[in-house]
């Protein structure tokens, strides 16, 4: 097993609901302290500590966004649909950061876009963590009010995540 997936089984399994979050905000902080590490480093020893740390602190993250975002569509072409466009614009990434490293040998520009990037991307899933506990407790309140619980699972298996047991 790699390391990065045993590092995510680790957080997923946690018992926490939050732990993939817990997970992506890790190798975050990981792949932001590399960037730091690569930024003001001046020896070659530094420096790859940093590349190293980024490798570990992106492979770990690709994994999270893609059990995150599939667990978090019901459905089979929803889910298909979410997990194509998180691979999609994943690949577009690498794209576009093949394009901005050009001023070597020291890539202050690059490594700080990488920072904003990384930056955005937690304050988007506190955004995102928000968004899903507001429509969790709507749902819960709706479960409460119209009495449905496990018991009436089977009526509303079609409706994917519209129903109000999805959570």
């Amino acid at each position: 097993m790699d390391q990065h997936v045993q590092i995510f089984w680790m957080f997923r399994h946690s018992g926490s609901p939050r732990s993939a979050v817990s997970a992506f905000w890790f190798s975050s902080l990981v792949f932001s302290i590399a960037a730091a590490l690569n930024i003001n480093s001046v020896q070659a020893g530094l420096s790859y500590v940093g590349v190293c740390l980024a490798a570990a602190g992106n492979y770990l993250t690709l994994a999270v966004v893609l059990a995150w975002a599939g667990s978090n569509a019901r459905g089979d072409l929803k889910r298909g649909v979410v997990l194509a466009m998180a691979i999609g614009i994943s690949n577009l990434g690498g794209v576009c950061s093949s394009f901005i490293y050009v001023d070597p040998p020291r890539f202050h520009i690059e490594q700080g876009t990488n920072m904003g990037f990384i930056s955005l991307s937690i304050i988007m899933s506190i955004f995102a963590m928000w968004n899903y506990n507001q429509l969790n407790r709507k749902k819960e309140v709706r479960c409460l009010a119209e009495n449905i619980g496990d018991n009436r699972r089977y009526e509303f298996k079609d409706i994917g995540d519209a129903s109000p047991l999805f959570r």
